[in-house]
């Protein structure tokens, strides 16, 4: 399977998401969105690719489109820890941080401690408590369209 081509023929879901993931890598978001979307209608993708999805329409700034397709999967798989560590991201980063701590705390403790998930969900809780430290919070940038900008009064 050529990463580049859209032919995906006999893909397995596994080589699908490996697709979706080279794809993401070089910025092609709605394209590795549209392979994980073929990659859940594949034997054992029923739960990674959704999920994978996910991640990227949040890696892609779309963390409210990510965090409905997490909350589905999130109430059909609560064990599943890694879905619940991309929908406390989608959260946060959605300026839900409120259900994104409520989130991170239901995940339990033992499983994860046996995971390969443990150090992701110690960097989510790191960078989320010091954004929740943060007095005065970056205002978002603005686009001046030159009607402010000095003389722009002079060319009338």
């Amino acid at each position: 399977m050529e990463y580049g081509s859209d032919d995906d023929g006999d893909a397995t879901a596994r080589q699908l998401l490996k697709k979706a993931y080279v794809l993401t890598g070089y910025g092609h978001f709605d394209r590795a969105i549209a392979v994980c979307e073929k990659a859940s209608r594949r034997k054992g993708g029923e739960i990674l690719a959704p999920t994978i999805r996910a991640a990227i329409l949040t890696a892609s700034g779309r963390p409210k489109k990510a965090m409905r397709i997490l909350f589905r999967l999130h109430r059909q798989n609560r064990e599943a820890i890694l879905v619940s560590l991309y929908l406390a991201e989608a959260c946060f980063l959605a300026g839900r941080q409120r259900r994104g701590w409520k989130v991170l705390d239901s995940i339990d403790a033992d499983a994860l401690a046996d995971s390969p998930w443990r150090e992701f969900e110690n960097q989510l809780r790191q960078t989320w408590q010091a954004q929740d430290k943060l007095d005065d919070w970056p205002q978002p940038l603005t686009v001046s369209m030159g009607d402010d900008l000095p003389g722009a009064e002079d060319k009338e």
